[in-house]
């Protein structure tokens, strides 16, 4: 079982899938690779979805980081973004230190 390791934090699922292991090596005999590993019994016993466990399996049982991590995320504001900066250099204009607000 020496081929489970956490890269990441994640949601813990490595400290389960390495307690289910354990418990199919009690009953099973040790296992030679992950090959080896039943996924569907694997699944009944974690809970976890067979597609997850075959991705998990795919990365050596690694937790990896997420495809979105570093990726631009769009804000709220992210559509008036033209609006707001020409509000702001009104604003700017229109309380500049020296500036007079009553000329016409």
């Amino acid at each position: 079982m020496a081929f489970i390791r956490s890269v990441s934090d994640g949601n813990g699922f490595v400290p389960i899938i390495a307690q289910a292991i354990a418990e199919m090596e009690e009953t099973h005999g040790e296992f030679e690779s992950i090959d080896e590993i039943n996924l569907a019994e694997l699944s009944r016993r974690t809970g976890l979805s067979c597609a997850k466990l075959r991705r998990l399996k795919a990365n050596g049982f690694c937790e990896l980081p997420h495809g979105l991590t570093g990726q631009h995320r769009p804000q709220i504001l992210d559509g008036y973004s033209a609006v707001l900066d020409s509000m702001v250099r009104t604003l700017k204009w229109l309380f500049l230190p020296g500036a007079n607000i009553d000329a016409d």
